[in-house]
């Protein structure tokens, strides 16, 4: 389960790392979700250009899961062209970031946590067309509309940065708002249902056996991975049409 720690202070609102633009004059969230202290090792590696080095060498879940590129698969499908621009929502440390930006236009960023941000520019300082943006979607404005926003492994925490009285629902209109007529929202989330929970698999965020299987039926205020059936009602009522795509392994 992921842990909160406090902002980094001392920070500028807007600076140049590489070619990548990081701006934090719109951030005013106090915490951010974080795999603890290792980020600070994920973020020595990366400006000194050792991510690879360390992916080799260390066997820790937090080093694969920020650093593989096998991450990038998830978007492979997805067409892309120079003429797009993209909204990545939650872009995490950038698993997945210089993917799009190999393949769109221009993109903008969103990362809730200052320090996952700032390893996101750096391992994609050479990526011109990218500009991250450190802070919650909810407090932030784009004057700009997009062809394509992604949320990739983000949808499932709209509850616990959406404080309102149904988060899902606002949070995906949120999102919706950003896009040109005819974009695609593209989501990518756990499933809930998946086989690891069935044989009796921790649930990775709330760490409870059978918890998202029986609908969190324990409570409180957690991460909630949707089901098929569940998810397309979230999304159905703005999308004029929805395709399920599915990883195989």
């Amino acid at each position: 389960m992921k842990k909160k720690h406090s902002k980094p202070a001392g920070q500028a609102k807007v600076r140049r790392i590489g070619k990548v633009l990081l701006d934090a004059t719109q951030d005013r969230s106090r915490d951010q979700y974080s795999d603890g202290d290792i980020e600070a090792e994920l973020l020595a590696a990366v400006r000194a250009g050792r991510q690879d080095e360390m992916l080799r060498q260390d066997t820790r879940w937090p080093v694969l899961y920020h650093f593989s590129e096998e991450r990038q698969n998830v978007l492979s499908w997805l067409p892309l062209t120079k003429e797009e621009d993209v909204l990545e929502i939650g872009c995490g440390c950038g698993a997945v970031t210089g993917a799009i930006c190999r393949r769109a236009g221009h993109v903008d960023a969103v990362e809730i946590s200052p320090r996952r941000a700032e390893i996101a520019a750096w391992r994609n300082k050479d990526c011109a067309n990218l500009v991250i943006h450190v802070g919650n979607l909810n407090d932030l404005a784009f004057e700009r509309k997009y062809d394509v926003v992604t949320l990739i492994g983000v949808l499932e925490y709209a509850g616990t940065f959406t404080h309102t009285a149904d988060p899902y629902h606002d949070f995906l209109a949120q999102c919706q708002s950003y896009l040109k007529p005819g974009g695609r929202l593209v989501i990518a989330i756990e499933n809930r249902l998946g086989m690891k929970y069935w044989s009796g698999a921790h649930e990775d965020h709330t760490g409870r056996r059978f918890d998202g299987i029986l609908d969190y039926p324990w409570g409180g205020r957690h991460p909630y991975v949707f089901a098929e059936r569940a998810l397309w009602p979230a999304c159905g009522r703005w999308l004029s049409h929805a395709a399920m795509v599915l990883p195989i392994p």
